[in-house]
């Protein structure tokens, strides 16, 4: 009686919807296999600061016209963020492009980069291995600028961006300043259980009783 009691208090508490929208949440881990030497100033200059993954980490910045403030992830790499949380709903990614010339089809159509994501539930670091991911869909540069939006199909742990740029001179593949996703909530959880234990203290002592 008393076990199944505690069973039935754990499905109770497996059984909690999330709130509609989550608390937003920017990535605070990323894993990325790109070169520290792959990237470019806005002068053409080989630039060390587009590869300070940090860049990439908490809220965006105020990018100016000289900044690097971003991660470039290079033509063909992929960098997967964590962030210390499950998270479903929508996501959004902020990309950064000097002089952006946004088309119709959705790049700059002075720098056109993309990147393809995918969400997981684990991930090894240092892996890059995906296989376990779903393919959500592809963000152009020129969508992005101000944050674009992306539906995710489930719960996740990761999302992963592999750089789909077409290539060209002076290219370093989609930038990334900043990652956020809608948090997991599970509001009044810790009630429940607090329900669920009094619950089981009560049965406990009437049975002792009887």
């Amino acid at each position: 009686m008393t076990s199944g009691f505690v069973a039935l208090a754990i499905m109770v508490l497996g059984a909690v919807a999330p709130s509609a929208v989550g608390a937003v949440t920017y990535a605070t881990e990323v894993d990325w296999n790109g070169k520290a030497d792959a990237g470019w100033d806005g002068n053409g200059v080989a630039s060390q600061s587009r590869k300070d993954t940090d860049n990439a980490l908490g809220a965006p910045d105020q990018v100016g016209v000289n900044s690097v403030s971003f991660l470039s992830l290079g033509r063909g790499n992929t960098a997967v963020f964590g962030f210390g949380t499950l998270f479903r709903g929508v996501a959004t990614v902020f990309e950064v492009t000097y002089t952006c010339l946004v088309g119709g089809s959705g790049f700059c159509t002075n720098y056109p980069e993309e990147v393809q994501v995918y969400a997981g539930t684990s991930y090894a670091a240092d892996s890059f291995d995906l296989s376990g991911f779903d393919y959500i869909g592809a963000v152009r540069n020129g969508s992005a600028q101000g944050g674009a939006s992306f539906a995710l199909g489930g719960i996740y742990s990761y999302l992963a961006f592999v750089d789909a740029s077409p290539a060209g001179a002076n290219r370093d593949g989609f930038d990334i300043d900043s990652v956020w996703v809608e948090a997991v909530p599970v509001p009044g959880a810790a009630v429940l259980m607090a329900s669920a234990l009094a619950g089981l203290a009560l049965t406990v002592a009437v049975r002792r009783r009887a």
